[in-house]
């Protein structure tokens, strides 16, 4: 039993190291400065922005590294927003409450012709 926990230790450490060496010979610098020129665009073409961030890489990794940068460094949350959200669901599930819902979903599945 502790020869297998040691090796199943053993393989899952190797396997890390491995990951970790995969990118040691990428140089994300040519990933990260491509996003850096798409700063602050709109989401309002979401392919161009992709295309443009993606056609001068040359890996799929460089290529996932450029869009995860741009995301990170241009789209963020609105916590005014969010809360607004929360407390208007708040008010339905207190109007209609949770039978209601039930009921809902049954006359759905059964495709009723009175459903609301």
């Amino acid at each position: 039993m502790k020869n297998f926990i040691f090796l199943l230790l053993f393989s899952f450490v190797l396997t890390l190291q491995a990951q970790r060496a995969d990118f040691k010979e990428i140089n994300f610098a040519k990933a990260e400065y491509t996003a850096d020129r798409y700063q602050g665009e709109a989401l309002t073409n979401v392919p161009e922005l992709v295309y443009g961030l993606t056609s001068q890489l040359e890996t799929d990794a460089m290529r996932f590294r450029a869009i995860y940068y741009w995301v990170t460094h241009n789209i963020s949350g609105n916590y005014d927003l969010m809360a607004k959200n929360v407390r208007s669901r708040k008010k339905l599930k207190n109007k209609y409450g949770v039978k209601r819902k039930v009921r809902l979903r049954r006359q759905s599945k059964l495709n009723c012709p009175n459903g609301p």
